[in-house]
């Protein structure tokens, strides 16, 4: 029975074959989205007469239909948006300072699941994630480091952005930036104001070996970190990648004799984008990405 779950996925993925353009499923849980109502109602009867053939049925009274905007798996989707659930948000804002490791578990579990609204979410959480290493006491030490990460996480997600939902047939913007301490990226579109859009927010803290890289070497793999990571939005289209490191435009054409550099060059061969050069002053969404990670090193020290 373990693997249930699984198994009925692939069923509803194979019943629901086909008809990935308007519609969506998680185990029993089936969107249906359209542009019109017309269409609405042609995409139903395809997704309802698919589930029929399959000998599937659906109960009434679980479905809502010809609905605006609706709560799917934690979200609140509609519109070509997706926000984070408020019920959700009021109870992280609501939670105490763990101390256990146990409880700072449960507080980034149910905050890494809307880790994506969050701006540096990967930066912001270090001093919380590091208690949880198995080296460090079952009771926590509280630190200034992690009240200010503890707060910072709170703020964020009050403020957090409402995403926009990809939209395929416009072009993808992937801004990153990269630091002593870490590396970030936004991934993007531009509205109808030409206004950027934000779809997703990712970013992560530097190992020890990958600080001491070049200033390049480390502009470098946020590029190819960034691309992997968002690989199913951008994979098939093609998309521009924005650095306010100038010298990547060289990286992009091969121009290069460092082997790392060569290599991770290669393995974006697949995939297809173009390097524009964005000035530091005009980088702001992923500059903030990278070096919040200076401020979290630099508040690590214990209060007591």
């Amino acid at each position: 029975m373990k693997n249930a779950p699984a198994t009925f996925q692939r069923l509803v993925n194979q019943v629901l074959a086909g008809l990935d353009e308007f519609s969506a499923a998680y185990l029993d849980d089936i969107a249906v989205f359209s542009s019109t109502w017309e269409e609405h109602l042609q995409h139903l009867w395809r997704v309802i007469e698919a589930l029929q053939k399959a000998g599937l049925t659906i109960k009434a009274s679980k479905c809502q239909i010809g609905q605006g905007s609706v709560v799917y798996l934690g979200h609140q989707v509609g519109s070509g948006q997706v926000a984070p659930l408020q019920p959700k948000i009021d109870t992280i804002l609501a939670w105490e300072p763990p101390k256990t490791q146990t409880e700072v578990r449960a507080f980034l579990g149910l905050t890494g699941y809307y880790r994506r609204f969050v701006k540096g979410y990967g930066t912001i959480v270090t001093p919380l994630t590091e208690l949880t290493s198995k080296k460090q006491p079952k009771k926590v030490i509280w630190t200034e480091a992690c009240q200010n990460a503890f707060d910072a996480l709170k703020a964020a997600m009050c403020t957090a952005p409402v995403l926009q939902a990809p939209d395929y047939s416009k072009e993808f913007v992937v801004q990153t930036d990269a630091s002593e301490h870490g590396i970030g990226a936004v991934l993007s579109q531009l509205n109808e104001e030409g206004l950027d859009q934000p779809v997703a927010f990712i970013s992560r803290r530097l190992l020890p070996r990958e600080r001491r890289w070049s200033a390049i070497e480390r502009e470098a793999f946020a590029v190819v970190w960034a691309l992997k990571k968002l690989r199913p939005y951008l994979f098939g289209t093609h998309f521009r990648v924005q650095t306010d490191h100038r010298p990547l435009k060289w990286l992009m054409q091969m121009r290069v004799e460092n082997p790392k550099l060569l290599r991770w060059s290669i393995s974006l061969q697949g995939m297809d984008f173009t390097v524009e050069h964005r000035p530091g002053t005009e980088h702001a969404n992923a500059d903030g990405l990278s070096r919040f990670f200076r401020l979290s090193d630099e508040n690590s020290h214990e209060v007591g």
